[in-house]
């Protein structure tokens, strides 16, 4: 006889229970277990398990775990229950859950009061035919009068594993005292009796529901799309739309239409709208939404897909209904205002955010419970260091050095054993990037609800199970490149729509491989593959996009070759030309796929779109029926069998690296205009990158030395002028005040606060405002220059610091003008080597005072101009910051060196020829060098031939 178990908490009561649903289902089925109930202290592993327990055909039991002065288990009966138990579960969530609401959900419900609780059953006096009493022992059992089910807590499948219990609940700061049961235990048939028949009133059927979909609202949501789209085209195309146009339009409006989606494209059109009418900057498209004439004529996207062959059925496949998919991107900074902008409009009840779940991984687990023995820091890290990344505890124990670590150390063993046993388990949960679900009836009926920090919704399930309920999910993302191109093109007054797409000067800088900053394109290998491709068009770029990644970067030097006419263009038949000419014969784009299959084996465009996916998820039979379709539809058309087979197995070959051109085109047209910004406006677009830095201290490096390379010079923060932010002041950048060491944000945010009183006037006054900061804040301001404009050097402010804080305590309790102030005593200035060192520490860069500088004179070389000197030989004076010594395939050692001069750095390579002169240099330290210049992966480097050091 089949035992049904009730009471199984799942890791989604978080750090409550050592149960993952995926192993909950082995269990279950290794044990012959066929119908199973989880009652976890919220909703939000319900539909992972309902949906998992259907696939394996188990019968779900889905019941909440709630706790007022009393435990009562609720089980959802049908469906009606259901909706019962997601409203209950965000009342909870939402701290309004009193017993007199609980009162109003519980129809439909089945109703289990834990023994302990019993004495509060007449509370349930009109529910008794649904009301049960749990037991778990037999003294409890004979007690009980009527209805009666053996309920006992399931926290780990294992007996074994109970003991970990108390370490995951210590992770939570709690106590672990409880009795348990693990679906290893045996119990009587009588108990079994009970599980049965009270799992036998639990049919729960969640099915997909068709009429969750937002509407828009118009009388006729198709008359009004089209109505927009014909208004919307007309402006697109200055009233020139050719039938090409008028047709694919026509179509395209037919299958939205038909597959129900009208009012779907009228909501997305309205928020980009608002976006748009309130200066919120909105991307000029994503993904296959842009392959779609209807999102172009409506402003949705930016992109004209006839323009770049783009196929609508990449997009909406009427053979294959599911949801469409519009992702968004707007200005990160403003993002959020849109969201504001649907809740209102649709009603705070119909529009939420989606909840994720962070697990604990291998390196924070082992954190976690080390915590918890006080094991000391060091030897955690000592531990960590030669784990893999993104590889879990039992993989990293093929590393020799891990083994070797734990099987040392007794302590270190047993924080291992416990973390294997932890690792995986739910931790907390947050919410998704960037999915919001907007439904047009009131969405605590569907599914639970959570609490955002802001007020605002989350759907309690994941992303993963929102289209299997009939809800939509549409992305808004937030864009921080859209952020910066917002502001440099207000600063500039330019328009981003408006720049122009065959500027020759941007595409040398993508031809140069100087592409710091731009979206998609600023990879070190993305730049090694831009020099050798010397991109000519957009169609170069969108290329460069869909070829650079994992698999079709292997046909990148075919491409580069073919592009600059070193390989020739080959077809297999001459009817592919006019589908893979861009691409010089080679398929990238998913589109090609589908276009190959239409031109020669007559497949519509939908059909062709389920041949590409068949091919790209490897489905064998289905496979094999497509491919009996494609060759009886290519000798239709007149085409040889052997043929047909040869071109089937090469879009076969290609189909599961082909990329979505659509996505292509936008990010391409993307990185083209930052490009064309930062070649056109450089100042504003180092300034803005610079501001996407702030935190970011390697990232801030590479700025400064970009900007340098730029010819554009970096100005030290002033205390009356400087804020969060870098700006332009004078032609320069001026640098970020919380930027230097010990200010950051609050400190930042404190001086600009008090600068609103008016400006400092001296350096007592400084003192005399910012004492409360602290001394250092003070002393840093000095160091860093940021009182420079005082007239007083650097020495002789921190030398009178002493009195200059008397000065400042004595005026807290007297008026100003009662005090007598300090004279300010004179020192010479700190030396130029004192200078530097300072400013190395505050800014962790060389930001004015490179070490290099005194040695430079106006004829010397420096790294800002090296691009001139390919392969010449030249002299340097650099400052060798670090070194790195490698063994050669012969086993002679070679070095790099990473040098640099005020204007940014470079690489120094030192052959084995070379390696025995200069093996012992003294790092670090100014040198004059002498080299040839060569590229590699793109990169300017000087192969060294001599070294001399700078006699100081």
């Amino acid at each position: 006889m089949n035992y049904v178990p009730l009471w199984i908490k799942t890791d989604y009561s978080i750090l409550t229970s050592l149960i993952k649903i995926d192993d909950l289902i082995k269990s279950l089925l290794s044990l012959n277990i066929n119908t199973v109930g989880i009652c976890d202290d919220n909703l939000f592993g319900a539909m992972e398990f309902y949906t998992k327990c259907k696939q394996n055909n188990i019968k779900p039991i889905i019941g909440l775990e709630i706790n007022l002065e009393y435990k009562v288990l609720l089980y959802a009966k049908d469906y009606k229950g259901y909706q019962n138990l997601c409203n209950i579960d965000t009342l909870k969530n939402e701290d309004k859950l009193i017993e007199e609401v609980l009162f109003k959900y519980l129809d439909n419900l089945l109703i289990v009061l834990p023994y302990e609780y019993s004495i509060y059953k007449d509370k349930f006096f009109d529910y008794q035919d649904d009301l049960f009493i749990g037991y778990s022992t037999n003294e409890e059992k004979n007690k009980i009068d009527g209805n009666k089910v053996y309920v006992k807590k399931t926290l780990s499948l294992k007996k074994e594993d109970e003991k970990y219990l108390k370490y995951l609940y210590k992770l939570n700061n709690k106590d672990f005292e409880e009795s348990l049961v693990t679906l290893e235990d045996t119990i009587d048939n009588d108990d079994k009796k009970t599980t049965l028949f009270f799992e036998n009133k639990c049919n729960l059927i969640i099915d997909k529901k068709d009429d969750l979909l937002p509407l828009y609202d118009v009388h006729n949501s198709y008359e009004y799309l089209t109505k927009l789209c014909i208004v919307g085209l007309k402006k697109r195309l200055n009233n020139l739309v050719s039938n090409k146009y008028v047709n694919r339009l026509k179509y395209e409006l037919e299958v939205i239409n038909k597959m129900g989606f009208c009012n779907y494209f009228l909501i997305v059109w309205d928020y980009v709208k608002y976006a748009k009418k309130n200066n919120i900057m909105v991307g000029p498209g994503r993904g296959s939404a842009a392959s779609s004439l209807v999102s172009y004529s409506l402003g949705i996207t930016d992109i004209d897909p006839l323009k770049y062959d783009l196929l609508f059925e990449r997009f909406l496949n009427p053979d294959r209904v599911t949801m469409p998919d519009i992702d968004i991107d707007f200005d990160a900074s403003k993002r959020d205002d849109v969201i504001k902008y649907v809740i209102n409009k649709y009603g705070n009840d119909k529009v939420c955010g989606i909840i994720t779940f962070s697990n604990l991984l291998a390196k924070q687990v082992i954190r976690d419970v080390a915590r918890l023995f006080d094991v000391s820091l060091y030897k955690v890290d000592n531990l960590l260091k030669n784990f893999e990344d993104k590889k879990d505890l039992k993989y990293q124990l093929n590393n020799v050095n891990v083994k070797r670590i734990i099987q040392n150390d007794e302590e270190l063993k047993k924080v291992y054993d416990i973390s294997m046993h932890l690792e995986g388990l739910k931790r907390h949960t947050s919410s998704h990037a960037a999915g919001i679900i907007i439904s047009n009836k009131e969405l605590k009926d569907y599914v639970p609800l959570s609490l955002n920090t802001d007020g605002s919704y989350l759907c309690g399930y994941t992303m993963n199970y929102i289209e299997n309920l009939g809800l939509l999910k549409m992305d808004f993302l937030g864009i921080k490149n859209l952020t910066m191109i917002d502001k440099i093109t207000n600063k500039v007054g330019a328009s981003f729509n408006d720049i122009p797409l065959d500027d020759i000067k941007t595409y040398k800088l993508f031809s140069n491989g100087l592409t710091n900053g731009v979206f998609q394109f600023e990879s070190t290998g993305m730049k090694r593959f831009l020099t050798d491709l010397k991109p000519e068009n957009i169609n170069d770029l969108i290329a460069a996009v869909a070829l650079f990644r994992p698999g079709p970067i292997d046909n990148i030097p075919t491409y580069v070759k073919r592009k600059n006419k070193k390989e020739k263009v080959q077809y297999i038949h001459p009817d592919l030309e006019p589908i893979l000419k861009d691409t010089y014969g080679i398929i990238i784009y998913q589109e090609q796929i589908m276009q190959i299959a239409s031109k020669i084996a007559g497949f519509t465009f939908s059909l062709a779109d389920n041949l590409r996916r068949a091919m790209s998820k490897k489905k064998e039979n289905l496979l094999l029926s497509y491919k009996e379709k494609f060759i009886d539809g290519g000798m239709q058309n007149g085409y040889d069998k052997s043929l047909l087979e040869d071109i089937y197995n090469l879009i076969l070959k290609f189909a599961n690296y082909g990329f979505n051109k659509a996505h292509s085109v936008c990010y391409a047209i993307i990185g083209y205009k930052i490009a064309y910004l930062k070649v056109h406006y450089p100042k504003e677009f180092m300034c803005e990158e610079l501001n996407n830095s702030i935190g970011l201290n390697a990232k801030t490096k590479v700025c400064i030395n970009e900007s340098k390379r730029l010819g554009i010079e970096i100005k030290k923060p002033s205390i009356n002028t400087s804020s969060y932010e870098y700006k332009i002041s004078d032609g320069k950048i001026e640098y970020s005040l919380a930027m230097v060491k010990g200010i950051g944000t609050l400190i930042c945010r404190q001086i600009e606060e008090e600068r609103k009183k008016g400006s400092f006037k001296s350096y007592l006054d400084v003192v005399l405002r910012l004492n409360k900061l602290g001394r250092s804040i003070i002393e840093n301001l000095i160091l860093s220059g940021c009182l420079d404009e005082f007239g007083l050097n650097k020495k002789t402010m921190m030398n009178n610091l002493d009195e200059a804080f008397n000065y400042a305590d004595l005026a807290k309790d007297l008026d100003e003008s009662l005090i007598i102030k300090p004279e300010i005593k004179e020192y010479d200035e700190y030396t130029n080597e004192e200078l530097t060192k300072f400013e190395l520490d505050l800014y962790g860069l060389y930001l004015t005072n490179h070490p290099t500088n005194k040695y430079i004179s106006e004829n010397s070389v420096t790294t800002n101009m090296i691009n001139g000197y390919f392969d010449k030989n030249i002299k340097m004076i650099l400052y060798f910051e670090k070194k790195r010594v490698i063994d050669t395939k012969n086993n002679d050692k070679m070095m790099f060196i990473t040098a640099s001069d005020s204007f940014g750095s470079i690489d120094l390579v030192i052959f084995p020829k070379e390696y025995e002169r200069f093996f012992n240099l003294k790092l670090p330290s100014v040198y004059e060098v002498y080299g040839k210049v060569e590229k590699r992966l793109s990169k300017i480097q000087m192969v060294v031939s001599n070294i001399k050091k700078i006699e100081l």
